[in-house]
């Protein structure tokens, strides 16, 4: 009968401590760290108990309790108070839990409008993504082939195809695009590269047009595309933006169709 009743309590002290880790667990997902947890638990447990008792439980250095008890006090988890010439602490009721939980829940239920249209207005702004170097530049030229299907408007000064190389563009760029099924209208200043893609419109699913106006300055390629994307390239300085921006795509391809229905075939 001894033997019996012995072995249950080693049961079912290994059961309880094996709850306690679980409730540590629990605790830290509640906004404890470790160690508070683990103080929380130990005291809970003792009742109540001098910081050298509650260092021995939770097995944390008696120096670290106090700070950490202050911090649960902090917390309104735990209060102390002077019995002889010792302070002895201990925890408060674990309801204490629930009640932080939905008082938090009410902060919480009370800024949610107001951060939400934080967000509103962060969502209005334009996403700009930068790039600087070749290598970059490539990827911001194939970051306008991932919408299959949509059109990409550009002006061109006809210096990226020199630049970038005909491997890239001719191996890469054009067939990914052609699979992807994107037409692109190009209105290039008069540059023979231009001249060169314009005998291939129908295969390579491209419309041009040449700008011969001396008063119009082709510094930068500019591509619209994916319905609300403006990439601005400056070829020759190897830098080069993309705005995801409503507004600054409908601005500028409105500009487009003028400028291209004002040019001729």
């Amino acid at each position: 009968m001894t033997k019996w009743t012995t072995s249950a309590i080693v049961s079912s002290k290994l059961i309880f401590i094996d709850f306690k880790h679980m409730y540590q667990k629990e605790l830290q997902e509640l906004g404890l760290d470790k160690k508070e947890a683990a103080i929380y638990l130990a005291t809970l447990e003792l009742g109540e108990a001098t910081a050298h008792r509650i260092a021995k439980k939770s097995g944390i250095k008696r120096a670290s309790v106090y700070r950490i008890i202050d911090g649960l006090k902090e917390k309104g988890l735990m209060s102390a108070y002077k019995k002889k010439d010792a302070m002895v602490f201990y925890a408060e009721n674990p309801k204490k839990l629930k009640e932080k939980a939905e008082s938090n829940m009410k902060l919480i239920d009370g800024i949610l409008p107001g951060l939400l249209s934080f967000t509103n207005l962060i969502d209005k702004k334009p996403k700009i993504k930068y790039y600087d170097g070749n290598e970059e530049i490539q990827e911001l030229y194939l970051e306008t082939l991932k919408n299959p299907g949509q059109e990409i408007v550009s002006w061109s000064p006809g210096v990226a195809y020199a630049i970038y190389g005909e491997p890239f563009w001719e191996k890469e760029y054009i067939p990914t695009r052609i699979k992807n099924k994107i037409p692109i209208r190009l209105i290039y200043a008069n540059m023979p590269v231009g001249h060169k893609h314009k005998e291939k419109q129908q295969e390579q699913l491209r419309q041009v047009k040449f700008e011969n106006s001396k008063n119009f300055k082709f510094g930068i390629q500019i591509k619209l595309f994916g319905g609300k994307y403006s990439a601005f390239i400056s070829n020759e300085e190897m830098m080069g933006i993309i705005i995801e921006s409503q507004k600054t795509y409908d601005t500028l391809k409105s500009i487009f169709e003028v400028h291209w229905k004002s040019l001729e075939k």
